[in-house]
């Protein structure tokens, strides 16, 4: 089928039965892998940024600015090119990657390293924004929660009413999880979030149900996944090693229908910040680093 407008072809992602893992559970429930790391730019966020480009393409926009998350840097840069839009990527050292820098750089973004408070520096963002034309594509805009929640609907599409999701998260995914956690409260669907033991997600967000994973679960998960033949990422194991303790301590029922969500790994923190420029946490110094005055 041929695609046109803004669209690389996100969404309608594979569904796949499990074969190996369900021969090991204790309850004969139906366990499915979503392959959302099968998108364009490799994420879940590329049913997002697609709609946050349809919302501007007949705007005066010069350029898109994008803070934090390397997940959403790929993926704008992505849609930026296909869009004639240049972006403007002010990544976290906590979770920069030199793999994550090459993917910008292949879609023609460009990337600076930055520190400083979220809340302070996304309120430099927003204040940019409003006095020059360019758009920051905020997890907040309404465009990203429609992208996550279609992953639900077509679930719901494909296996008609099914009770969990399972989704494996790192710190620094909060947002993207908020999002997912609304959509499937939403839905009438339980969100299962796996995080490493002593996670901040654990401690903070007392409103998701979140299970803490050990290293050793997490790496005894692996093992099976590589079985199922699916390429993963460290985040599905943590989701996977939830669903087996799930079954190990009777929360799975027979005859249910379970969703492992299929996410991959965009960015492993590392200790070199080779070829990335480093920008102050300020409005003059961001400002600079865009050729703006």
């Amino acid at each position: 089928m041929i695609k046109r407008g803004l669209t690389l072809g996100e969404g309608e992602t594979p569904l796949l039965r499990s074969i190996k893992a369900e021969l090991y559970m204790r309850e004969k429930t139906e366990l499915y892998f979503k392959m959302e790391n099968r998108n364009p730019a490799g994420g879940i966020v590329d049913r997002g940024v697609v709609r946050f480009f349809e919302d501007i393409k007949n705007c005066f926009v010069e350029g898109i600015l994008v803070y934090g998350d390397p997940e959403l840097a790929i993926s704008v840069s992505a849609y930026g090119a296909r869009a004639g839009r240049p972006v403007y990527n002010y990544l976290r050292a906590a979770n920069y990657s030199e793999e994550c820098y090459k993917k910008i750089v292949k879609y023609d973004g460009r990337a600076y390293l930055i520190s400083g408070e979220q809340e302070e520096l996304k309120g430099v963002f927003r204040e940019i924004s409003e006095g020059y034309p360019y758009k920051f594509a905020d997890y907040e805009l309404d465009c990203f929660y429609k992208g996550i929640k279609s992953v639900v609907d077509e679930l719901k599409s494909e296996l008609g009413e099914f009770n969990r999701l399972f989704a494996g998260a790192f710190d620094t995914d909060i947002e993207k999880m908020a999002l997912l956690q609304k959509a499937c409260k939403d839905a009438g669907v339980e969100l299962v979030l796996a995080v490493y033991s002593g996670s901040s997600i654990a401690a903070e967000n007392s409103s998701m149900k979140v299970m803490e994973i050990e290293r050793f679960e997490a790496g005894e998960s692996k093992m099976l996944l590589k079985s199922e033949g699916i390429e993963f990422g460290e985040k599905d194991s943590l989701a996977f090693a939830a669903v087996m303790k799930c079954d190990r301590d009777k929360i799975l029922k027979t005859d249910e229908k379970n969703v492992v969500l299929i996410l991959g790994d965009k960015a492993v923190n590392t200790e070199e910040f080779i070829g990335i420029e480093r920008v102050e946490a300020s409005c003059d110094s961001i400002k600079k680093a865009m050729g703006l005055k």
